[in-house]
């Protein structure tokens, strides 16, 4: 498995691949046990959210909303 390091959402720059488990989503986004998703943008939207703009999702604009406070799992270069 790969190493992780924990990043708070506002310091995400794009480029990085951020790692989620599929148990903590409302639906699977594959089939294995994390879904790992390339970080395009982040925009705060207002005092407590913020979109991260989701890298190369199938030509459409995708983003996942979080709380300004949430920490995510940040895959480490090899």
């Amino acid at each position: 498995m790969s190493e992780t390091t924990t990043t708070a959402i506002l310091d995400l720059k794009p480029g990085d691949i951020v790692r989620e488990r599929n148990a903590d989503w409302a639906e699977p986004f594959c089939n294995g046990e994390f879904y790992d998703y390339t970080v395009e943008v982040v925009e705060r939207i207002n005092e407590t959210t913020v979109h991260v703009g989701i890298a190369g999702y199938t030509g459409t604009r995708a983003s996942i909303s979080y709380r300004i406070d949430n920490v995510v799992s940040v895959l480490k270069p090899h």
